[in-house]
C-alpha cells in the first residue's frame, strides 16, 4: 500500500516540496553531522504529560535521538515499537493505537 501511495506522483508533491523548501540540512546516512545551530541552544522544558511513540528500527531517526529526552520532557512516556522502520503509524498501527489508548486512559 505504501509503494502504491508513493508511486502516485500527484499525491507526494506536498511532502517533497516541504523537504525542498526546508532550510534543514539532512545528512547522508553514513555522515557524521554537526549539531545544527537551532539545536545548540537551551530548550524550555515541556512540562505536560507527553507520549513519544518511537520506531526502534528507524534508520532516518534512530532511537538514540530520544536519549536524554527526560531532561527536556520530565513527564514523558516512551512507547518503543520494535521491528518497525520510519513509518510507524503505517507499519505498526496496532502498536501506535495501543500506546495512545494506554497513555490517554
Amino acid at each position: 500500500a505504501l509503494l502504491n501511495d508513493w508511486q502516485d506522483r500527484d499525491a507526494c508533491f506536498g511532502m517533497l516540496n516541504w523537504y525542498r523548501a526546508s532550510a534543514i540540512y539532512v545528512p547522508a546516512m553514513d555522515e557524521d553531522a554537526d549539531m545544527p545551530a537551532f539545536a545548540a541552544g537551551d530548550f524550555p522544558k515541556l512540562m505536560i504529560p507527553t507520549l513519544v511513540v518511537w520506531a526502534m528500527d528507524d534508520l532516518a531517526l534512530p532511537a538514540s535521538n530520544i536519549d536524554g529526552i527526560e531532561a527536556l520532557v520530565p513527564h514523558v512516556t516512551i512507547a518503543p515499537v520494535e521491528d518497525c522502520g520510519h513509518f510507524v503509524i503505517w507499519e505498526r498501527p496496532d502498536a501506535v493505537n495501543a500506546a495512545m489508548d494506554a497513555f490517554l486512559s
